[in-house]
C-alpha cells in the first residue's frame, strides 16, 4: 500500500470525526497522535516501535474495533433477520450474513496486528472501514438495497439503521449519508437530519439537494435565518442545469414559504 501523507491522513481523520461516537473517537486519536509524532521524525513505514509501543497500538485498534462492533450490533441483527426472511423466500441461502462477514473480517484483522501493525494502523486512518476489513461490495450492496425498501415501505427507524451501518463502513458514499439524513428527516429527528446533511457536504461541497434538505429541516425547525441561507445556496447551486429544473422549482416554492413566515 502507497503510504499517505501526513496532511491527507490529518484532513481524513479531522473530517470523520463528525461521524464517530465519543468511545471511537479516543483510540483514532491516539493513534493519530502516534502517526503524527512518528511522521515528524520520518517514515511511518519504515518506523520500527518497541514491544511496548506494538502492544499500546495493539491494544488501540483492538478497542477501536470493539467499538465500532458495538455500535454496528443492532443494524447487524436487523440485517441477520432481513437476509434470513429473503433467503427464506427464495429457498437460497447466501453464504454470508453482517455476522459472518464481522467474524472473517474480525480473524483477518487478529493475523494483520500480529504481521503489519503500522500498515494497518496507516489504513485504518486513512481508508474506509469497509477497505481495511476487507468487506466484499456485493454485501454491501445488499444492505444498501434493504435500506432502500425499508424506507419505501415507510420503515423509516429500519432504513436509518441500514444507512447508519453502511455510513460507518464507507463515510465516503454520499447516498449512505443523504439515506440517513432523510430517514431521520422523516422521523422528525431534524437535527439529527442536519448534521448528516453537512457530514455530506464534505463529500460534494455544492450538493444542491443537500442545501435543500438542509432548508425544509431548518424551516420545520423554525430557525427561519438558516432556512433562508441554505435555501438560497441551493438555488445558487442548482443554477440552470436540467437535471435540477423541479428541484430549482421546489426550492423557490419553499423560499417564499420562508419569506411568508418572516
Amino acid at each position: 500500500m502507497k503510504p499517505k501523507k501526513l496532511t491527507e491522513t490529518k484532513t481524513l481523520f479531522e473530517n470523520s470525526q463528525p461521524i464517530l461516537s465519543v468511545k471511537l473517537q479516543e483510540p483514532l486519536a491516539a493513534l493519530m497522535e502516534w502517526f503524527e509524532k512518528t511522521q515528524s521524525k520520518g517514515s511511518a513505514q519504515t518506523a520500527i516501535p518497541s514491544e511496548q509501543q506494538k502492544k499500546f497500538l495493539q491494544t488501540q485498534v483492538e478497542k477501536f474495533f470493539s467499538e465500532l462492533y458495538s455500535d454496528l450490533q443492532q443494524s447487524q441483527k436487523l440485517i441477520k433477520q432481513q437476509f434470513e426472511r429473503e433467503d427464506s423466500a427464495h429457498q437460497h441461502k447466501h453464504e454470508d450474513d453482517s455476522f459472518t462477514v464481522w467474524e472473517k473480517a474480525t480473524k483477518r484483522l487478529q493475523l494483520r496486528l500480529k504481521e503489519d501493525v503500522i500498515a494497518l494502523i496507516q489504513e485504518i486512518l486513512s481508508e474506509p472501514i469497509q477497505d481495511v476489513l476487507l468487506i466484499s461490495p456485493a454485501f454491501t450492496r445488499r444492505v444498501f438495497k434493504m435500506a432502500e425498501a425499508f424506507f419505501t415501505e415507510k420503515k423509516y427507524i429500519e432504513a436509518e439503521q441500514l444507512y447508519f451501518f453502511l455510513r460507518m463502513l464507507n463515510p465516503s458514499m454520499l447516498e449512505y449519508w443523504l439515506g440517513e439524513a432523510i430517514a431521520e428527516q422523516a422521523q422528525k429527528k431534524f437535527e439529527d437530519a442536519i448534521s448528516r446533511y453537512l457530514g455530506g457536504l464534505f463529500l460534494d461541497p455544492k450538493n444542491p439537494l443537500l442545501f435543500f434538505q438542509m432548508a425544509v429541516c431548518f424551516f420545520d425547525l423554525a430557525e427561519l435565518t438558516n432556512a433562508l441561507q441554505s435555501i438560497d445556496l441551493c438555488i445558487r447551486y442548482a443554477g440552470k442545469k436540467k437535471e435540477h429544473a423541479q428541484l430549482l422549482i421546489a426550492a423557490r416554492q419553499v423560499k417564499q414559504a420562508i419569506q411568508n413566515s418572516n
